[in-house]
């Protein structure tokens, strides 16, 4: 005894039966162009380097940050350097430059 019902708004299209029938052939039921994915499904095709592109952009966005960082620094220190060399000749010509103490070392003395 097979009774087929007619698909509900809820199910997919192909047709349900109620008991297994191995004699009914499926091929009629189940076409082969509706089980394979089409090319808008399978994402983008290619092969994978999504990932290896990501990686070398972030990658190179990690080196540009590092290295404009590093170049901060040493033209913050160079800046710095001639600041304070031009404090200290002009102190120098005013006499009003004060040499540190023989046993000092470093900027922070007490």
């Amino acid at each position: 005894m097979s009774s087929s019902s007619p698909p509900t708004s809820g199910s997919s299209s192909f047709p349900v039966s109620s008991t297994f029938n191995p004699s009914t052939s499926t091929s009629s039921t189940f076409s082969s162009s509706s089980v394979e994915p089409t090319s808008s499904s399978r994402g983008p095709s290619n092969n994978g380097n999504t990932s290896a592109t990501l990686y070398l952009y972030t990658f190179l966005a990690t080196l540009v940050l590092l290295l404009s960082v590093s170049a901060a620094i040493i033209l913050r220190s160079l800046i710095l350097r001639r600041r304070h060399q031009r404090l200290v000749a002009e102190a120098m010509r005013n006499g009003t430059w004060v040499p540190p103490s023989p046993g000092a070392t470093g900027p922070f003395l007490l």
